[in-house]
């Protein structure tokens, strides 16, 4: 797909759809402030830090992922 446009800002706050929200305990600076940030301008977002976890949260951490998401999916 091509595009002659540059993408603008994108409006977090248009998004209606539940959103989780999940960054590791011990990801990098800037990946924490990204996901506070989605968290804060998301409608309906849940920010969650796994604890333990570093920047692959499912790789490092499985079993919590899993289930963090089964958690969010059942509403």
């Amino acid at each position: 797909i091509e595009h002659d446009e540059p993408i603008g800002p994108i409006d977090l706050g248009a998004v209606t759809a539940p959103t989780l929200v999940a960054v590791g305990e011990h990801d990098k600076p800037d990946f924490r402030a990204i996901a506070e940030r989605l968290a804060r301008e998301l409608p309906d977002a849940e920010l969650v830090v796994i604890e333990g976890a570093g920047h692959l949260p499912p790789l490092e951490r499985p079993d919590e992922t899993a289930a963090l998401v089964r958690r969010f999916l059942r509403g």
